[in-house]
């Protein structure tokens, strides 16, 4: 599930830098120069790289057995908090100058629906690693 979100957070990145909206949350609204910035500093649409990167963690981690697997899916729990949290700063936060409202509505819905996704899993992995 991290894995794929992690994917789906790549195509926004790269579908915002296409249609040149700037980071929601950033400090001055102008564009990021180069895809490498797009990317460190997220988009209207995605997070930012180290987010990213800790969804792969988090997927690789929560593949292991033993208290690694539970490190991963508390990791992987604790990163569809933030999922929810941001998704729903996206779809109810102030309208914004560059990017256009419905596209927001539409990634914060889907981000709610993916980070519910992620917590049914983990929920779900952990309690299949406790009876066993």
């Amino acid at each position: 599930m991290v894995w794929g979100i992690a994917i789906w957070q790549i195509a926004m990145t790269l579908i915002a830098s296409a249609a040149d909206w700037p980071a929601q949350f950033g400090t001055d609204g102008s564009s990021p120069e180069g895809a490498a910035e797009w990317f460190q500093n997220g988009t209207a649409l995605s997070a930012p790289l180290p987010f990213i990167v800790a969804m792969v963690v988090a997927g690789v981690l929560a593949t292991r057995t033993g208290r690694v697997g539970v490190v991963g899916d508390v990791l992987a729990f604790v990163v569809a908090l933030f999922t929810m949290v941001a998704s729903l700063g996206e779809a109810f936060g102030a309208s914004p100058v560059t990017s256009p409202r419905g596209v927001l509505i539409v990634s914060g819905v889907l981000g709610v629906a993916l980070a519910v996704l992620i917590i049914w899993a983990t929920v779900h992995d952990l309690r299949a690693r406790r009876t066993v």
